[in-house]
């Protein structure tokens, strides 16, 4: 999978103004992302990577445990397992995007 956006995470920075947030990407450069001017909507425009992996996990897991409970039954629990730890990181990124820590 290729990411065709910046890489997370990234990260909300309050403007001199106080009126305007900018999202920077936390790599060596601090690329901004964007600015925002709600500072509600800057959380979830910061949590867009940390969305996007988690849901992408999900999608990996969820496959995974339905193909093991049709074929390949007793690793079942253990892809349960897995799709209840990538439930919980995703909990954790929907925490991030409300700007709570959950």
């Amino acid at each position: 999978m290729t990411a065709k956006h910046t890489h997370g995470p990234w990260e909300v920075y309050d403007g001199p103004s106080g009126y305007q947030h900018r999202i920077i990407s936390d790599d060596d450069v601090g690329t901004e992302v964007c600015d925002v001017r709600q500072s509600r909507d800057a959380s979830l425009i910061a949590a867009a990577p940390e969305l996007y992996a988690a849901l992408h996990r999900l999608e990996v897991t969820a496959n995974s445990a339905a193909y093991c409970y049709s074929n390949r039954p007793e690793n079942f629990a253990a892809a349960l397992r897995d799709l209840r730890d990538d439930a919980e990181a995703a909990r954790a990124a929907l925490a991030a995007a409300r700007g709570t820590k959950e």
